[in-house]
């Protein structure tokens, strides 16, 4: 099996057991847990790469910075963001 068959495959499974997921550079993970009122979300920057991810919302937990829109993650970089649940 080639890496298209593969990925074609796991998208089909994923959507077939209403899965959902994000598409993310190789490298990043990302993590959610949730309490009764907030969302806290792990991104990880696993690479030697920079990478910019889009779609950020939340507030850094360890600055208070808040966040709308983008942020960038250095190599080996992590950040922790909480946001409050709809």
């Amino acid at each position: 099996c080639d890496e298209a068959s593969l990925t074609e495959l796991l998208e089909f499974i994923l959507k077939s057991e209403e899965i959902t997921h994000e598409k993310l550079a190789a490298g990043i993970e990302k993590h959610t847990r949730c309490s009764d009122d907030y969302a806290y979300t792990f991104y990880l920057n696993n690479s030697d790469k920079e990478c910019e991810l889009s779609n950020i919302e939340g507030e850094n937990l360890v600055t208070g910075e808040q966040f709308t829109g983008c942020v960038k993650l250095m190599p080996r970089e992590s950040i922790v963001l909480k946001s409050k649940l709809l």
